[in-house]
């Protein structure tokens, strides 16, 4: 946890460090009812829930984003390449309802 918070390490998140600490100051023992429960009926519950999203709005995908900075413009990979733009590319794609 001490490389999370040092700057020579490159690790930008003292959010998640602190998480980290606070996780193991308050983590309960694995023999915990608390505990037992979350894990052996809290998965199920969250897949269950999934399923019938999937099935209710005849999903075939969720896509969240995994970052939280914003998308960057794709390029060519060379200058004065055969690419285009990717918002030049998606402009001319042809859109479902």
């Amino acid at each position: 946890m001490e490389r999370a918070n040092d700057p020579k390490t490159g690790y930008r998140s003292p959010q998640k460090a602190y998480g980290l600490k606070y996780t193991a100051a308050h983590a309960l023992d694995l023999n915990d009812p608390v505990y037992l429960a979350a894990k052996n009926e809290g998965l199920s519950m969250v897949t269950n829930t999934i399923l019938s999203l999937f099935a209710k709005y005849k999903l075939d995908a969720i896509v969240y984003p995994t970052s939280p900075r914003p998308a960057t413009l794709i390029d060519s990979p060379a200058p004065g390449g055969g690419g285009c733009r990717l918002g030049h590319q998606l402009s001319r794609t042809k859109r479902f309802p």
